[in-house]
């Protein structure tokens, strides 16, 4: 199975600027174009808004040089509400998402490592 890594982003509701989300997708070629597939990994709870916003600058630097990845067309994907998709990467063709067990165990042992600190969680 192929995946890709999707980039969304809308405007605040301030209009003080935009909020992000990043989701590995699993995809396949349906009917010329790269649909989803399955069920979506949200990865944005893991990485810093700046972070996102790095990928969609760098998405934008890759349409400025004419090198657009080619993971079809970025209205193709759907998003939900007010998100838009902002860029579309592969990821390596050996990627494999994270296990729910996974994503949990990691997070029990932030949460316990935050209360030795001293923090509540």
């Amino acid at each position: 199975m192929k995946y890709q890594q999707i980039l969304l982003m809308r405007l605040r509701g301030d209009d003080s600027g935009y909020d992000y989300r990043q989701i590995a997708a699993p995809v396949s070629l349906q009917d010329g174009k790269w649909m989803p597939c399955g069920e979506c990994l949200d990865e944005t709870p893991r990485l810093s808004q700046g972070e996102i916003a790095m990928g969609v600058a760098e998405y934008e630097e890759c349409i400025e040089s004419g090198e657009v990845p080619d993971c079809g067309e970025l209205h193709d994907f759907p998003a939900a509400d007010d998100w838009h998709v902002a860029a579309r990467f592969w990821l390596p063709d050996d990627y494999v998402p994270e296990s729910r067990e996974v994503i949990d165990e990691r997070n029990r042992r932030v949460s316990d490592r935050m209360r030795k600190w001293g923090f509540d969680t």
